[in-house]
């Protein structure tokens, strides 16, 4: 009975995670499938202003979350219940440490690829405007894929709830709001940070990367961040 009742635990997490994934690999494929080039004086650009963010800090944006998360899950109240023996704290940061190094990895590849002679003998329909492909792209992906796993904490945080009847946990004191509204602030900042970087991606997509560009960072992310979160999450979570 417990190996079945896993399984379905790890189905569950993996609906939250590829339903995600979904609404972020359909932001840019959407953003790709109109592309118009670069925006004119007169195009509307609403969220030029998370773009410039994005640019500045935008590997910090879904630590905000982690950092909420953490203040409300290491109080005396609640230490992740008893469905939190794996993974452990260290183990979850390994995974973000290295999703960042990653990120940056790439980013130095591409500028070499960029600087390199390589670059001239493409053709002109990759070449584009000098860029192999979108490094913002990337970049989102990266910060999609953190707060998609911090989105599978927060269902194992309700499912716990739950199953409990939404009493006091073994090793819990009594319930305090403030935790809850801590909880609630984390969720709803990532949903916010995801529903923006989403966006964001789409008008990047649509206005300043060429479709191979934006197709070719979406791949890389997909396959560099997307894929190994998911067999983690599968098997970790």
């Amino acid at each position: 009975m417990r190996r079945p009742r896993k399984m379905a635990a790890a189905a569950e997490r993996m609906k939250i995670f590829i339903g995600t994934l979904n609404i972020w690999l359909i932001s840019v494929v959407l953003g790709i499938i109109v592309y118009e080039g670069r925006p004119g004086p007169m195009t509307p650009l609403p969220l030029k202003w998370y773009d410039n963010l994005v640019r500045r800090i935008g590997p910090l944006l879904p630590l905000l979350v982690v950092g909420v998360r953490l203040i409300a899950l290491m109080c005396p109240i609640q230490r992740w219940s008893q469905s939190t023996s794996k993974p452990s704290a260290t183990e979850i940061g390994l995974v973000y440490i290295g999703i960042t190094i990653l990120r940056v990895l790439i980013y130095l590849l591409h500028l070499g690829v960029e600087g390199s002679s390589l670059m001239t003998k493409m053709p002109s329909w990759i070449q584009g405007d000098g860029q192999l492909m979108s490094d913002h792209i990337v970049l989102g992906a990266s910060m999609i894929c953190i707060l998609q796993i911090e989105a599978v904490f927060f269902w194992r945080e309700y499912e716990t709830r739950r199953r409990a009847g939404y009493r006091r946990l073994p090793g819990e004191s009594q319930p305090q709001p403030w935790r809850l509204i801590v909880v609630a602030f984390a969720f709803v900042l990532a949903c916010v940070l995801f529903g923006l970087t989403c966006a964001d991606m789409y008008y990047t997509a649509r206005h300043f990367h060429p479709r191979f560009q934006s197709s070719l960072a979406l791949s890389i992310g997909f396959f560099v961040f997307q894929v190994p979160s998911a067999i983690w999450v599968y098997h970790r979570l």
